[in-house]
């Protein structure tokens, strides 16, 4: 037999392997003849492909295989086979065979959306890399960027998965380029045998040519970088899993960092997969759907394929199923969409102490986690850098800012379930990042308040490790603001989970900074969630306690009358329970209450007990709060004499025990008493001493209050001007606070206008 035929018997076999292989998956037979028409060959003529008697030419046969929905090394294979009954065919009729240009890109999804700055990327870059997470479109967005840009490399683009995270072991990169060398039509007994001597063979027969070269699912930079042409005049796209540093750092590479989908465009891919008919007029379920796919391609054409097959159902039912059963309906028994096994190897290849942290992360509450977080969860004293490192490149976690790591929602449901495999390991985890959270949150609380942490400092964590570095106010702040979601997630977490004593403390620690932040929604949720705590856990002076901490943020929601009973309540349960103190600190409370519905003489009257038992304590604070709470009434009552007296103490106090927020309170009532008994200036003075300690504290509510008095005061000088400008700067605070102040300082700002 001529070696035209039997390389042509070996493309026809392949090619009717092919055709049952599709009637397999149809569960149907194909017509040839119809099968022929589909593809615009003559009649018959697909029985010449298919008995070896005739070779299609390159188009053809990718209309062939293109009906027959072969993809992926099929194609490739068929592609080769048939390259090689041409050139064979050539040469035996004494002619030299035309130069071989390989098209082995296999086709990709029609419902492509979004990536318009990464495909612009790809086009500027001989060596580009694409890496990301399991499932969110490398290979989509790699084959979308090859088939346009083909007229680019005229002399053929090949392709290759190389089978770097899956059951199956990774390609050797000396099989890959054996491939290679046979695509261009070279025979298999002249490829050489050492990977090095095939290296420089598919170099030297790549040079001055422009090829494409699509490297798919890299398990490392090693398997890929024998596979590089030396030409630049060819272009490399190669995805991973992981990212490819060595590539960038010594081959010149150009990365590309493959992110979930926005929102807008996990919509849109819906809307393409589906028809926007099938969406219209469910735009909150469709969002929902969306977000519930976390940004993954594969995971919204997994559910784009689940609603294509129940045309009926509305989304709404789709998205109810979708919250029940999340990974379960994402992973539909094909291994080419099975998210955790998709995910699966993507951590398989990993260490184990790097599977360990990630499993652990499934299971942290927050939004992001802290590199000391991290260390709780393991249970070690040092940042475990090389784990979040493995992790990071594996893409498994991103880092959104220095320091600090997010996994998306699918990847932490499915490190959830794999912690919940082992319950003791898990509870001794969450254990150890509460503890690390309480001690963290009390060290910046005292750097908020320095001078009324004993509650916090009287139970200490049993798990220490080594903080985070808070030294100053400036820091105790910014580590509140980054902390803040998953503090607020954690509350909730330690309530619902057994940790009662967690959550309430947690939440004290938080009470000074979403005051001073403005925070009123976020203060009132954590102390109702602390309060349910207490009672469930039978803490009788916690309950006490957190429910003067609530009257007070209820109190800041306008909610006065819930603010009476909850501090009545509270009062009666620190009687019941002999704390004195506890007594003391609802006085305060209740006469801020009675003070914010004018109720003057109320507010005096809880004001003055305050004062009483403070004077029956050494502490300090307490008298120059009871103090100061007298100063406001006095004030508020028009006694401006006794107002500056009790002022004075309270602010010699305060500076003595170095109080800055005590400081600010009080300034502002001695500027207004000093207004009231004529002495303009120095109540301006006053109050901008207020205004700077406010400034300096962060608390926006105040600032706001301390600029209207400002305004108040300009305003009855004539100076309109400057009124003004300091009201519309309180107004713009209050508005950004949501606080129902700033209608009355709207109100003066038009009257003002008049």
């Amino acid at each position: 037999m001529s070696d035209d035929s039997s390389a042509r018997r070996r493309f026809a076999q392949a090619l009717n392997a092919a055709v049952l292989r599709a009637e397999k998956r149809l569960g149907q037979g194909i017509n040839r003849v119809h099968l022929g028409k589909r593809i615009n060959v003559a009649r018959g003529t697909i029985y010449n492909y298919l008995n070896g008697s005739t070779v299609p030419g390159s188009s053809t046969l990718d209309r062939l295989i293109a009906e027959l929905g072969v993809t992926g090394p099929e194609a490739g294979r068929l592609g080769n086979l048939r390259d090689a009954a041409e050139m064979t065919k050539l040469t035996e009729r004494g002619k030299d065979p035309a130069p071989v240009q390989p098209r082995q890109l296999p086709t990709f999804t029609s419902c492509f959306t979004g990536r318009a700055a990464e495909l612009a990327r790809l086009d500027h870059n001989p060596i580009t890399t694409i890496d990301g997470t399991a499932g969110v479109g490398k290979t989509t967005l790699a084959l979308c960027w090859a088939h346009r840009a083909t007229e680019r490399f005229p002399d053929g683009q090949l392709y290759f998965d190389l089978r770097g995270f899956g059951s199956r072991s990774p390609m050797d990169p000396a099989q890959v380029l054996h491939r290679f060398l046979e695509a261009f039509g070279v025979a298999a007994e002249s490829i050489p045998d050492d990977l090095d001597a095939k290296a420089a063979r598919y170099r030297s027969l790549l040079s001055g040519k422009r090829v494409l070269v699509v490297l798919d699912n890299a398990s490392s930079a090693d398997q890929v970088r024998p596979l590089l042409p030396g030409s630049r005049a060819c272009g490399v796209i190669i995805t991973s899993r992981q990212r490819l540093d060595s590539l960038v750092a010594l081959e010149g590479a150009h990365r590309v960092g493959l992110d979930p989908l926005s929102p807008g465009d996990s919509v849109t891919m819906l809307a393409e997969c589906l028809g926007a008919d099938r969406l219209r007029g469910q735009d909150d379920a469709v969002a929902e759907l969306a977000h519930l796919c976390a940004g993954l391609p594969l995971a919204l054409a997994v559910v784009a394929a689940r609603a294509a097959a129940l045309p009926t159902t509305p989304v709404r039912s789709l998205v109810t199923e979708l919250r029940r059963e999340r990974l379960d309906l994402l992973t539909p028994g094909n291994a080419d969409l099975d998210l955790r096994s998709l995910f699966h190897w993507s951590c398989a290849v990993l260490p184990d102490s790097a599977q360990h942290l990630f499993r652990l992360l499934g299971s942290h509450p927050g939004p992001t986690v802290d590199r000391w977080t991290a260390a709780a969860l393991l249970g070690t004293t040092g940042a475990p850098r090389t784990e979040l490192a493995a992790l990071s490149a594996a893409n498994l976690v991103t880092e959104p800012t220095i320091g600090r790591y997010a996994m998306h929602d699918l990847l932490r449901v499915y490190a959830r379930e794999l912690a919940e495999t082992d319950p003791g390991s898990l509870r001794a985890a969450t254990r150890r990042a509460l503890d690390h959270h309480l001690a963290a949150a009390t060290l910046a609380n005292e750097h908020l308040q320095p001078c009324s942490v004993d509650q916090l400092r009287q139970s200490q964590p049993a798990y220490t490790c080594t903080l985070p570095t808070i030294t100053d106010y400036d820091r105790a702040v910014a580590w509140f603001v980054d902390e803040l979601p998953a503090l607020l997630s954690m509350i909730e977490h330690a309530a619902a989970n057994g940790f009662e004593s967690h959550a309430w403390r947690l939440a004290w620690a938080c009470t000074v900074f979403l005051r001073r932040s403005g925070r009123r929604a976020d203060r009132a949720k954590v102390h109702r969630t602390a309060l349910a705590a207490a009672q469930r856990a039978g803490d009788a002076f916690a309950h006490a306690t957190t429910l003067r901490l609530l009257g007070d943020a209820v109190a800041r929601l306008g909610q006065r009358h819930d603010a009476v009973d909850l501090l009545q309540t509270s009062m009666a349960e620190f009687h019941a329970l002999g704390h004195d103190d506890g007594v003391r600190q609802a006085h305060l409370s209740l006469a801020r209450v009675y003070d914010a519905q004018r109720r003057h003489t109320e507010a005096l009257d809880h004001a003055e007990n305050a004062l009483l038992l403070a004077t029956k304590t050494p502490d300090g604070l307490a008298l120059a709060d009871g103090l100061t709470s007298v100063a406001k009434q006095n004030c508020a009552l028009g006694d401006y004499t006794d107002a500056l007296a009790h002022g004075v103490r309270a602010l010699a106090l305060y500076r003595g025990l170095g109080h800055t927020e005590g400081e600010a309170d009080v300034l502002m009532h001695i500027a207004y008493a000093e207004l009231r008994s004529g002495r303009p200036e120095d109540a301006i003075l006053t109050y901008e001493r207020s205004l700077e300690l406010d400034r300096r504290l962060g608390d926006r509510y105040w600032e706001a209050h301390a600029l209207d008095r400002l305004a108040d005061i300009r305003a009855s000088q004539g100076d309109m001007v400057r009124s003004r400008e300091l009201r519309v700067e309180s107004l713009a605070i209050l508005d950004e606070l949501w606080h129902p102040d700033a209608v009355d300082v709207r109100r003066k700002l038009d009257a003002d206008d008049l």
